[in-house]
């Protein structure tokens, strides 16, 4: 994998040294000195992103600098759908609710 980033960024620079040589009227001999200008340049913009990117917070940053918490908050446990359907049936209807249940029932038959 560092073979593979090398050559990326060689490739890189490769290509900025043949943009600052064509912007200098290709002169003669100084394919050294493109080089190392264009080397140049591509350290500083990647020095630059680093440094945007080292600004930018983390998830966990962020949830330490505003709660201080040290971990992120485990979420409740969840009741399953069978646990409430039986809930609901074993519950006894009262008043109101039961007589009008047990009526649309009559109505139906």
């Amino acid at each position: 994998m560092e073979k593979t980033m090398q050559a990326s960024r060689d490739e890189k620079i490769r290509l900025r040294a043949y943009q600052i040589w064509e912007q200098e009227g290709r002169p003669e001999g100084q394919d050294l000195d493109h080089w190392q200008r264009a080397d140049s340049e591509i350290e500083q913009e990647q020095y630059q992103m680093q440094a945007e990117q080292d600004a930018i917070p983390s998830a966990t940053e962020e949830t330490e600098s505003a709660t201080q918490a040290i971990q992120a908050p485990e979420a409740p446990p969840s009741l399953s759908t069978d646990r409430v359907s039986a809930k609901r049936q074993s519950a006894p209807l009262t008043g109101s609710v039961a007589e009008n249940n047990q009526g649309v029932a009559r109505s139906k038959s």
